[in-house]
C-alpha cells in the first residue's frame, strides 16, 4: 500500500514486526513534494518510533488474526486464557501480558491479537470499570480540587483518585494512561 493510505489505528509490518500507526500527519510544503509523518508503536514491545515518508514509499500491511477469548486465571506458566471457539486452555507469558493484564478481570472476554500464531497483545477498550478494593476512606467535606490519594484496584492496579473515592466504588480509568477518568455511578 502507498504511504498515503495510511490511517491512525493500521497494523503495518516493518523489519519483520507488526507495528501500530499512532498518529499520521500529511504535510505539503510551499515547495518540493508531499512529506508525510508517522508515529508507531511496536504491538509486540511497545517500543515506540517515528517515520518521515513521501507519498511514493511504499509500506506492507501486518496480518494479525483476532481470537476471542476468556481470562481463567493466573499461575506459574502466565496468564490462562480459554479459546471462546474450541475450549482450548492457552498460558500467556506474564512478561510479554502483564502491563495489559492490569486492565482485566478474571472471567472477563477478550480479543488476543497473534501475528505468526504467536499470540502478542490484547485488545484493550479505551477505558474499563474495575473496583476500588483498598484506600482510606473519604471525608465528608473533602472537596478540594487537585488532592489525590492512592486506590488499589480489583486487578491490583494502582490509582491516583480524589478523596471522596471509598474502598468500594467502581471506577473508570483510561486503559492506555492507567489514570482514573471517574467514578461511575450507574455501577459495572
Amino acid at each position: 500500500m502507498r504511504a498515503t493510505e495510511v490511517k491512525p489505528g493500521m497494523l503495518l509490518e516493518i523489519e519483520n514486526e507488526p507495528w501500530e500507526v499512532t498518529s499520521y500527519d500529511h504535510v505539503t510544503p510551499g515547495k518540493g513534494h508531499a512529506i508525510i509523518h508517522v508515529k508507531l508503536r511496536n504491538v509486540i514491545n511497545g517500543r515506540t518510533q517515528a517515520l518521515r515518508l513521501s507519498s511514493s514509499d511504499k509500506l506492507e500491511k501486518a496480518y494479525v488474526e483476532k481470537k476471542n477469548m476468556e481470562y481463567l486465571y493466573e499461575d506459574a506458566s502466565g496468564y490462562i486464557f480459554m479459546d471462546n471457539e474450541n475450549y482450548e486452555q492457552t498460558p500467556l507469558p506474564k512478561e510479554t501480558f502483564a502491563e495489559r493484564m492490569r486492565f482485566i478481570k478474571l472471567n472477563s472476554p477478550v480479543t488476543v491479537l497473534y501475528y505468526n500464531n504467536q499470540p502478542i497483545s490484547i485488545e484493550l477498550s479505551p477505558s474499563v470499570i474495575l473496583e476500588v478494593t483498598e484506600t482510606q476512606p473519604g471525608v465528608k467535606g473533602d472537596t478540594v480540587t487537585n488532592v489525590t490519594k492512592p486506590a488499589t484496584l480489583e486487578t491490583g492496579l494502582e490509582v491516583k483518585v480524589p478523596l471522596f473515592i471509598n474502598q468500594g466504588d467502581k471506577l473508570k480509568v483510561d486503559t492506555r494512561s492507567g489514570e482514573y477518568l471517574e467514578r461511575n455511578e450507574v455501577g459495572g
